[in-house]
């Protein structure tokens, strides 16, 4: 090689340190092996090894930079002209460069200060010679295939396109690298299929993964060849065969692009950017097609490219790209960085060609690579993430637009010959009827391009483009153009995958496209969070001189909001709206009496309709209601002329009515979570928990969960609070349980367990968007990251993998995350090699914990409520159980959420408080001990009450003394005076303390009448105490006690005594009639008996609902011991027996005269279920043991078939 020579001889200072040319960045080329760097900042930089060729070294490049970190070996430049600096400059914009730069020739850099003095001829010499060589790699490319295949005949063989003049039959068979198949594999087929010896294949085997390809096989013997083809590819390795002088002819293409590179890393005399500018030159002319040139230039070109005009050799080498093998397209990658590197000018010039065919780019990375990760497509990286060529490129050549159009095109399956639709046609118009152009009209996950995870870097390059700060203000700028494109595109995946509660029997197949579905929503939300930042953009200047007066301001972030509520109503309001094909109707509303007043509010069952947990409209939405800044009451009244804030923002373009529909929609995904969580959804299987669990993981919950909850934060801005928590309980199906009244603690389908799990689920979901603030405050991503390390470690010290698992990935990447890391933890070195270093949470930090943070479990939250309970007693001894008193919101007084502490002056939160510790006392004095979840739903209202008391103590202590419930007798203070001297809830104690002592500094008669009446100051009360100020006799304390100790002895014994039956009825054990006899003498009444678990979704098994049990049946060996005569050997020599019928009505007989049950196995298996309807249906009776030869499970009866009526 040229360049290996020049180094060895220390021609002109090769293979020393280049020369500093100020002004000018490093641009080196990185090999694979290299040991490179990342940094953040100062303090963050990570060390990785390249794993293969074509990046290179930013030092030096402003751009790469967010500050100079002043390399000394590649200073900026100083005083130099702007026409003498190569590399970009902060005067020098994309908006003054010319539209035609993309497809004109970059003129050769100016002022380098090594220059050689070339003659013209020598100059117009090199330029043919690599003009012929890049030539004949494209003619050549020509005939090869896209994708490698093998032909099913002789005939196909002999059509495939070649340029052989001769024709000759002599054929060659290339393997082809892929990332399927390991060495082993190939080793093995090689020795079986060709004769190698196992090192020789195992030579060729590497040759494979190092090159891309390997000859394996050449010859004239058609039939054999084809024959060893078509066996190799029956795996799915990738083969192709093909005649010999087209084979011969890629390799010598193969060899001229090395030829090439080697070129670039060349240099005439001192001159080390003549030979590139050459190349670069050549690259971006057209191609000489001249049918009687030396490099047979054939009409049969494969290639056109009729969409693009004035095609180039740089745009015909990027879509030749898969048609090559791994070598040659690192080299080629290579290439085309050499060129990036030369100036600013080339940069944006190659840019603008490879956007020309990034379609056709991404439609062979998608459809038809089968080495992706040496896909062109990757060359991307390279040029999106620099700001001056995001922004040409996208103002110039549409790249936004085109992208969106690509994903739409993608996504509804407009897939024709490997090829994907662009532009896109519109779904609903087509008229295909072919069943390869037929186009789908709504998104199916089970079709391929879910599947396929191939599209996951598609949506990394959109993110990459819309990440840079020009583009940003670009898209600020203009919301109606690229916010109102965006959302068509999000509309596609608005209700994507619904699920609907399965409540006869269970699901029948659990697949998992939910998976693929929820890929989609992770790579779709990094976008959204991308979009809703170009709004935050600072304005001024930045690295490309973008001009102040660009960036974002009120009006154009008011513009895309109700843009995107626009396109949000759009698709709600549509009947089949999100459930392929099986619509909840179009939105209607009912009217609901709650708290003494009628509310207009969608009529919607969440356990009856679809739901699903994708709604990307809304998760744009919140982004943009995230810029509290811009939003400011003041500024929206001076830059718009808004006077009413968001409300009136929003209410210009849509009605209460509208609001609430848009609010609605992630309000049932919380709905339908809670339900999941409350066991309510087991008969759709483990697919439907896994949703779950993705939904509200640390990857993915700030991109859906935690825009959810916001949404319904902006609604109790926008909407009347009590309408928006009356929705709340009528989605959550708990209307009835906070209104009282003789039935408020039945439901019709929740049973007890259900009904108190989901009463904890709402009041955790008021908690939560009545005093979560990183939104409503715009706290910054510095803060939002302390907050996570200090939540995430108050649990105990921990490693910083595990720490960082518990961490949103958008933190952890932030450079501000090692800082907060510093500022919060305490390092505790490992002490010896099988330890490891763990960080501790500093012991001020804990200060900043809430045990009510909502990405806490119920089991973290009571943990951390244990351990700052701990640390407050160890503080202060002579406290014996502190109060944890919440913090305030400190929302800004002039901001968009203001109002939102104003919710805790709401009635209808004000009833629900009430309900929630009414419902709790009212039923452990009917049961005698804490229903399930009771102490969950105490905790949760008692902090609702003390963060009302926080942040509107006044009114809402006023609102709690005068408005009475349960017919008008019972206030909320009176509850709180009840729970205080409860026996069965000492342990709030304290708190309630100090709920009524705050009510006491602002409403002291009424807190002093009811503590009095209920026996706080020296007057004991029993349990089951009045709450409406009635007197009486005070039972004795010491009797009281020993009637809750009777009343937990019960409840236990009774536990006891189902799980005694469990036992006895899995086992199959007999149960002796005078021992029931017994119990249900100790009971007093019948007892209702537990028969276990569904085998599938773990339901419990008994009287309510019938249920069956599988049985397996077959015939006795002879050998084995009968409980009756053996039948005839002509009898039994088939089965089911050739009489079969005959004897079925003989045990049928049978079965009367022996009082129902059979004690032979003499008919067919239908009688042998009789046992399953006296388990079902007389469940008192004895149970028998099943005959033998029979195997049994406990099984809910419609699951198979089988149904057992009451």
């Amino acid at each position: 090689m040229l360049s290996e020579v020049q180094v060895k001889l220390g021609f002109c200072g090769a293979g020393k340190e280049a020369p500093m040319i100020p002004g000018r960045p490093c641009a080196h080329i990185l090999k694979k092996g290299e040991p490179c760097f990342r940094c953040k900042d100062y303090h963050n930089v990570s060390f990785f090894i390249a794993q293969q060729s074509g990046g290179c070294c930013d030092c030096g490049d402003d751009e790469a930079w967010r500050t100079s970190i002043q390399c000394p070996y590649h200073p900026p430049a100083a005083l130099v002209a702007e026409s003498s600096v190569p590399s970009s400059s902060a005067t020098d914009t994309p908006r003054s460069a010319p539209k035609h730069l993309s497809s004109a020739i970059p003129q050769p850099v100016k002022h380098y200060p090594y220059r050689v003095s070339v003659p013209p001829e020598l100059r117009e010499l090199m330029n043919r010679t690599v003009g012929y060589a890049l030539d004949f790699i494209l003619d050549t490319l020509d005939f090869s295939p896209d994708d490698p295949s093998v032909p099913s005949n002789e005939a196909d063989l002999r059509l495939q396109p070649s340029a052989d003049p001769m024709m000759k039959d002599q054929y060659c068979i290339m393997i082809w690298n892929d990332d399927k198949h390991s060495f082993d594999e190939v080793i093995k087929l090689l020795c079986d299929l060709t004769g190698r010896t196992k090192e020789e294949a195992s030579e060729s085997a590497h040759r494979i993964d190092e090159n891309g390809r390997d000859l394996v096989e050449m010859g004239t013997e058609v039939p054999r060849l084809l024959e060893i083809a078509q066996s190799i590819s029956q795996i799915d390795l990738g083969v192709t065969m093909r005649r010999a002088y087209d084979t011969f002819r890629e390799q010598v293409a193969s060899v001229i692009i090395e030829w090439l590179l080697d070129l670039t890393q060349s240099r005439l005399g001192t001159d080390t950017l003549v030979m590139r500018e050459v190349i670069a030159e050549e690259l971006l002319s057209p191609r000489k097609r001249d049918n009687h040139s030396s490099y047979g230039y054939s009409a049969q070109s494969l290639h056109s490219l009729t969409d693009v005009p004035n095609p180039t050799r740089l745009d015909h080498l990027f879509l030749s790209h898969t048609r090559l093998w791994k070598r040659p397209r690192l080299s080629l990658k290579e290439i085309y960085t050499s060129v990036l590197t030369i100036s600013r000018d080339h940069k944006l010039a190659v840019a603008g060609h490879f956007a020309r065919v990034y379609h056709r780019v991404i439609d062979a990375y998608l459809l038809v690579d089968r080495e992706a990760e040496t896909s062109i497509k990757y060359f991307a990286l390279q040029l999106f993430t620099v700001p001056s060529v995001a922004s040409h490129i996208v103002r110039h050549h549409k790249l936004i637009t085109r992208l969106l159009a690509i994903i739409t095109s993608f996504f509804t399956n407009q897939i024709i010959d490997k090829h994907i639709v662009y532009p896109p046609s519109n779904p609903m118009n087509s008229s295909s009827s072919s069943a390869q152009g037929l186009l789908e009209q709504t998104l199916d996950p089970e079709s391929f391009p879910f599947k396929s995870k191939r599209f996951m870097p598609v949506f990394s390059d959109l993110r990459y483009l819309i990440s840079n700060a020009p583009v940003q203000r670009l898209i600020a700028s203009n919301p109606h153009l690229y916010i109102s494109q965006f959302a068509k595109t999000c509309q596609l995946f608005m209700g994507v995958n619904p699920n609907k509660r399965m409540v006869g029997g269970h699901v029948e197949f659990e697949g998992d496209a939910w998976i693929s579905v929820f890929n989609v929503t992770l790579s779709l939300g990094r976008v959204i969070k991308a979009y809703g930042a170009a709004f935050g953009v600072s304005r001024g200047t930045d690295a490309t001189g973008e001009s102040s007066s660009s960036g974002p301001g009120a009006g154009e972030l008011v513009a895309a909001i109700q843009t995107v509520v626009h396109h949000i109503l759009m698709v709600c309001t549509e009947e089949k709206f999100g459930t392929n094909g099986f619509g909840n109707g179009k939105v209607q509303f009912h009217k609901i009496f709650f708290g003494g007043a009628i509310y207009q509010i969608i009529k919607f069952d969440v356990l009856e309709g679809w739901v699903s947990f994708h709604h990307s409209l809304h998760w744009l939405l919140a982004e943009l209601f995230k810029h509290v800044d811009i939003l400011d009451t003041g500024r929206l009244r001076r830059e718009v002329g808004v006077e009413g804030g968001i409300r009136d923002v929003v209410i210009r373009v849509a009605s209460e009515r509208a609001v609430l529909t848009v609010v609605d929609f992630p309000l049932r995904v919380l709905a339908m979570i809670a339900q999941i969580r409350c066991n309510l959804w087991v008969r759709n299987g483990f697919a439907i928990r896994g949703q779950l669990l993705h939904y509200r993981d640390f990857m993915l919950r700030e991109l859906c969960y935690d825009q959810d909850l916001f949404i319904l934060q902006v609604g109790l801005v926008i909407l009347d609070p009590n309408t928006v928590i009356v929705t709340i309980l009528d989605r959550f199906g708990l209307l009835s349980f906070f209104s009282g009244g003789p039935f408020s603690l039945h439901h019709t389908v929740y049973d007890s367990t259900q009904l108190t799990g989901m009463a904890e689920e709402v009041l955790y979901v008021l908690i939560s968007i009545l005093s979560e603030s990183a939104n409503i405050s715009q706290m910054s991503v510095a803060n939002q990251a302390r907050r996570e390390i200090v939540h995430a470690l108050a649990l105990g010290p921990c490693s910083y993998t595990d720490l960082i698992k518990r961490i949103s990935e958008r933190l952890v990447d932030d450079m501000a995350f090692e800082k907060m890391l510093r500022e919060t933890t305490k390092f505790r070195s490992p002490e010896g090699t099988s330890d490891i270093g763990t960080y501790e949470l500093k012991d001020e930090c804990f200060e900043e914990v809430n045990p009510f943070w909502y990405h806490y479990t119920r089991n973290k939250r009571e943990e951390v409520e244990g351990i700052l309970r701990r640390r407050l007693l160890k503080q202060n001894p002579t406290v014996p159980d502190p109060v944890l008193v919440p913090k305030p919101l400190n929302v800004s007084p002039s901001g968009p959420f203001a109002v939102l502490p104003s919710t805790f002056e709401s009635e209808a939160l004000l009833q629900v408080m009430f309900y929630a510790i009414h419902n709790v006392l009212a039923l452990t004095d009917g049961a005698g001990s804490a229903p399930p979840s009771g102490e969950a739903i105490l905790d949760q209202a008692l902090h609702l009450v003390m963060l009302a008391i926080v942040e509107r103590p006044s009114i809402f202590c006023t609102l709690a003394s005068l408005r009475a419930f349960e017919e008008g007798k019972v206030t909320l203070i009176d509850v709180l005076c009840k729970l205080e001297t409860h026996e069965g809830f000492k342990s709030y104690k304290s708190r309630l303390g100090w709920i009524l002592d705050q009510m006491h500094s602002w409403e002291p008669r009424e807190v002093e009448i009811r503590r009095v009446v209920s026996g706080s100051h020296g007057t004991n009360q029993n349990n089951g105490g009045t709450l409406d100020g009635a007197t009486g006799a005070v039972p004795d304390l010491e009797q009281a006690k020993k009637n809750a100790a009777k009343a937990r002895q019960e409840a236990i014994m009774r536990q006891m005594k189902a799980q005694q039956a469990s036992f006895a009825f899995s086992n199959f054990e007999d149960m002796e009639d005078d021992d029931e006899d017994q119990d249900m003498e100790n009971e007093g009444e019948e007892e209702e008996v537990s028969y276990g678990t569904c085998i599938v979704c773990q339901e419990d098994l008994n009287a309510s609902k019938a249920f069956g049990m599988l049985g397996m049946v077959q015939p006795t060996p002879e050998s084995m011991d009968r409980l009756s005569p053996v039948p005839q050997p002509s009898v039994i020599s088939a089965f089911p027996p050739a009489n079969a019928e005959a004897l079925d009505a003989t045990a049928q007989a049978k079965m009367v005269t022996a009082g129902g049950v059979s004690q032979s196995y003499d008919g067919f298996p239908n009688q042998s279920f009789q046992y399953v309807r006296d388990i079902a249906h007389k469940r008192q009776e004895t149970i028998q043991r099943p005959s033998r030869g029979r195997s049994t499970s406990v099984h809910c009866a419609r699951v198979w078939g089988m149904s057992y009526s009451q």
